[in-house]
């Protein structure tokens, strides 16, 4: 038993002991504009020839050039924008600006 004891002590001093730096998590991918964009036009909430707009989203609502979306259209583009957000504790906050000539 000693000598077991004796190698496992000597496996442990040999190894550094360094721990691996904590890395932060990635960050989440970025949304796709151009799908979003469709789905607005689809539902009729921007014209077929707007490209610029505005778009802001969190737990609470939804705003599209500072016009407030509805409960249910703001789960519905929760859920394109970011699959699993929905998720009970978990907390959201997007704004989304298009500018295009």
């Amino acid at each position: 038993m000693g000598i077991l004891f004796k190698n496992l002590e000597e496996e442990v001093l040999s190894k550094p002991n360094r721990r691996e730096p904590l890395m932060p998590p990635p960050p989440p991918p970025a949304p796709d504009v151009n799908r979003l964009r469709e789905a607005l036009r689809r539902d009729g909430l921007l014209g077929a020839k707007e490209k610029n707009f505005s778009f802001e989203l969190n737990n609470d609502s939804a705003l599209l050039n500072g016009r407030a979306l509805t409960p249910a259209q703001a789960a519905r583009y929760r859920q394109l924008l970011s699959p699993g957000s929905g998720r009970r504790g978990s907390k959201s906050n997007m704004s989304i600006t298009t500018s295009e000539n």
